[in-house]
């Protein structure tokens, strides 16, 4: 009995004292239930921030793509800045370059203009005899000194100290004129024949002008035979474009009713004033059929008769100069002068007892030009050497025959040398060189960038050498850039 009332007291008890527990249960219970939905809505808010996060990973990157991109392009675009401001420097260099070039060889021409076109001082007694060879008095020389560029002032003075020596007055004016006072040289041009010729014409002393203008300018002689020409007047008005290119006229509009004439009038004050123009005046008659023969004829004539000079004949293709025929004489008697040294003093160490034998010489030979070997081993004497050494030298270059002189102390042979080297010095100064400084001090540095100088067809091999050799030479001290040819006429 007792043992079975025990249950039910024990689970009264256990009851009463289960359900504060049930209770805190229940409570906890609902409090995990409260936290799972905080737990699931932080969930939903991490999941949300997660997705910002990646989004902003994402807009990240691509913000880094772009600002890398952007990077690269700023790279690039700073490379390209840097190579264009690289060639821009180097355009820089080589304008610097180019007109310090240029400016160098304005001042070799303007030297060469004044030492070859332009009177001096020293001349005056020349221009006074022109003037009254040609029948100018001298009673204008006052307008004479207007014409000439001399001011009222310095003719005032001239006029006060030669009180009516008309003499004097002109030969002081003439004087002044020479020595470039007032800026003759600025306005006029500086002293020289076609000033002075365009100053009497200016005074109206025409006669004079034509007279001294066919004394000292053979172009214009050549020309003045051809000024009545039907055929050539009535021809020009076609050739008006290229008479224009070539600078032989100052404007393409002429008037209709005396195009011709002209036309002619232009040509004849272009040849005057640089005189190698007619030499492309003549290249353009005979590309012209009706005018072929005058055109011929003119460079036949000018090539005879201008022999002082070269000729300039070609404005395309760089400088064109025609070599006078006697320049081309002179170049073939300097090499005759040039042989016959070389057989003196092979006969002069002949004739000397103390003279080196000829195996000396050819041992020398042998170890200064392998290529002369076989040649050198065919000579029989001396003679046969210096002659085989001098066909192997230009003309400029006698450096061997000197050496065998002054190592085998041959002073018989010496004033030969002496003698010779005067004479190619003398040749190439007032020959050579006065003609190439002529011509050249007409053109543009551009056109003496190529030069072209034609010989007669009839010269030999050895003399077109000798001209490109020597020409050389003298063009390198005023264009050190030129390219020279040297050809015969008609190639």
């Amino acid at each position: 009995m007792i043992f079975s009332l025990l249950p039910t007291y024990f689970c009264k008890k256990n009851f009463w004292v289960e359900l504060p527990f049930k209770r805190e249960i229940a409570e906890l219970q609902e409090q995990i239930s409260v936290m799972s939905v905080h737990i699931l809505n932080k969930r939903e808010e991490n999941e949300e921030l997660m997705q910002e996060i990646k989004d902003y990973k994402r807009d990240t990157l691509k913000l880094d793509q772009e600002i890398c991109s952007e990077q690269t392009l700023d790279k690039r675009g700073e490379d390209q800045q840097v190579i264009h401001q690289e060639i821009k420097e180097q355009l820089d260099r080589l304008k610097i370059k180019v007109e310090s070039q240029q400016t160098h060889t304005q001042e070799v021409l303007a030297t060469s203009v004044n030492h070859t076109n332009q009177l001096q001082i020293i001349d005056l007694a020349e221009v006074l005899q022109l003037l009254r060879r040609h029948g100018y008095l001298g009673d204008s020389y006052y307008d004479l000194g207007l014409f000439l560029g001399l001011s009222f002032t310095t003719l005032d003075v001239i006029t006060r100290n030669n009180k009516g020596d008309v003499e004097s007055c002109l030969r002081e004016c003439l004087t002044k004129w020479l020595q470039k006072a007032d800026k003759v040289q600025e306005t006029k041009g500086g002293p020289s024949i076609y000033s002075l010729v365009s100053a009497l014409r200016g005074l109206g002393e025409n006669g004079v002008a034509d007279g001294i203008d066919m004394e000292k300018h053979p172009a214009c002689r050549i020309l003045a035979r051809y000024t009545s020409n039907q055929s050539l007047l009535s021809t020009l008005p076609q050739l008006v474009i290229v008479l224009y290119q070539a600078s032989l006229i100052k404007e393409m509009t002429i008037p209709v009713t005396r195009q011709g004439k002209y036309l002619l009038i232009q040509i004849k004050e272009a040849v005057c004033k640089e005189y190698f123009k007619l030499a492309p005046f003549a290249e353009i008659l005979c590309k012209v059929k009706v005018t072929a023969k005058i055109g011929n004829t003119i460079m036949k004539e000018y090539k005879a008769y201008c022999s002082g000079d070269f000729i300039q004949a070609n404005y395309t293709k760089g400088l064109k100069i025609y070599l006078p025929m006697n320049v081309t004489s002179e170049f073939k008697t300097m090499r005759l002068k040039f042989g016959q040294t070389f057989f003196k003093v092979g006969s002069i160490m002949m004739s000397d007892p103390q003279s080196p034998f000829i195996d000396n010489i050819k041992s020398v030979l042998r170890t200064y030009d392998k290529t002369l070997r076989p040649q050198v081993a065919q000579c029989q004497d001396i003679r046969d050497i210096l002659a085989l050494v001098g066909h192997n030298s230009p003309l400029d270059d006698i450096s061997v025959l000197e050496y065998f002189v002054d190592k085998f102390n041959i002073e018989e042979a010496k004033p030969v040398i002496k003698k010779y080297k005067e004479d190619f010095e003398e040749f190439k100064k007032t020959k050579l060189s006065y003609c190439l400084n002529e011509m050249i001090s007409y053109a543009s540095p551009l056109e003496c960038e190529r030069i072209t100088i034609i010989v007669d067809k009839a010269a030999h091999e050895y003399t077109l050498k000798d001209v490109k050799e020597l020409s050389s030479a003298v063009l390198e001290n005023l264009s050190p850039q030129v390219k020279l040819a040297v050809i015969r006429d008609g190639n």
